[in-house]
């Protein structure tokens, strides 16, 4: 199983960009780790933030051993290093960076992802929503209470409330799943800045569509637009299995038939050394020689004692004279 990818950002309204999006392939491309944080904590703080996290997770998946059998502890480490480097890295800062952080990591035989905060992993088969990542925050908090709607979330005016993040006083919990890879399943991670304005809808479309790169920043720049200037920024990752390549029916038809005379070709040429090497066509103790001259020249008829086989005719030059 091979895998496709490409992520995309915008900065939209904001004056910085806060958000950081990666994706890592291992050295065969039958592996990868995907990332998307979105940095908190003011100016330079957010981004300070946000980039530890994509450092660490960078260093922890060229490092690891493989093959990777356990993706949790993997994508555990990454969450908890993170924080304790941000936090040593903003000791002296006024207000403490934070970061959301949503990974996921997939191989031939497994998906599994973590994520703390808002920012989401979506899962999509052939273009329709499996299930997301439970947000972090009060608004959906407020949803899963049933006093607000889902569509409510990305305009309440606690949009902004986070409940857990990697950097700050409190340790972060991390929330894990796992899947199993099939035909037409792929993922989406992305910061809120692009949730807040593209519908799961949207997002499922662009995944079937022939370029992830193009549709990757097809959705980052049109949530980008429709906020305008209130627009968050915005970081989208996709992934998905690739499609199996395809041989066109009309090659299809000649490398068939290559196949088959090239097969009965060797299988010809093999019968025919055994004939030879086992004697078949030309085993002198079968054989009775007819001689005759001709011009200096022995006819040779050589008839064997089977009567189907053929008349073989020798001319042989006669050394007597």
């Amino acid at each position: 199983m091979n895998w496709e990818a490409a992520h995309a950002d915008a900065i939209g309204g904001r004056s910085e960009q806060q958000d950081r999006g990666e994706i890592w392939f291992d050295r065969n491309g039958r592996a990868f780790l995907a990332i998307v944080a979105d940095g908190m904590g003011g100016h330079e703080g957010g981004a300070l933030a946000a980039q530890s996290v994509i450092d660490v997770a960078k260093e922890l998946w060229e490092s690891h051993r493989r093959p990777i059998e356990r993706a949790d502890e993997l994508l555990s480490k990454i969450c908890i290093t993170a924080h304790v480097r941000i936090n040593c890295a903003a000791k002296n800062a006024r207000q403490k960076p934070g970061s959301t952080c949503a990974i996921l990591y997939g191989d031939e035989h497994t998906v599994a992802w973590a994520h703390v905060g808002d920012s989401r992993i979506y899962h999509f088969r052939n273009g329709v929503m499996v299930g997301r990542s439970h947000d972090h925050s009060m608004v959906q908090l407020l949803v899963d209470q049933g006093k607000i709607s889902e569509a409510e979330m990305a305009t309440h005016p606690d949009q902004n409330l986070i409940l857990q993040s990697i950097g700050g006083e409190r340790d972060p919990k991390p929330e894990f799943g796992k899947a199993t890879p099939a035909s037409g399943d792929a993922f989406l991670l992305c910061s809120d800045g692009l949730w807040e304005a593209v519908t799961p809808g949207e997002m499922g479309k662009a995944l079937l569509g022939k370029s992830l790169s193009a549709m990757a920043t097809s959705l980052v720049t049109t949530a980008a637009r429709r906020r305008g200037a209130r627009s968050d920024n915005v970081t989208a990752a996709l992934i998905r299995v690739a499609a199996p390549i395809k041989t066109p029916r009309h090659y299809s038809f000649w490398i068939t038939l290559i196949i088959a005379m090239s097969i009965a070709v060797v299988g010809a040429a093999a019968l025919f050394v055994s004939i030879l090497v086992n004697g078949w066509l030309w085993n002198p103790s079968t054989l009775h020689r007819y001689h005759n001259k001709v011009h200096g020249f022995s006819t040779v008829q050589v008839v064997g004692e089977n009567s189907r086989l053929p008349v073989r005719t020798v001319l042989r030059r006669d050394l007597a004279g």
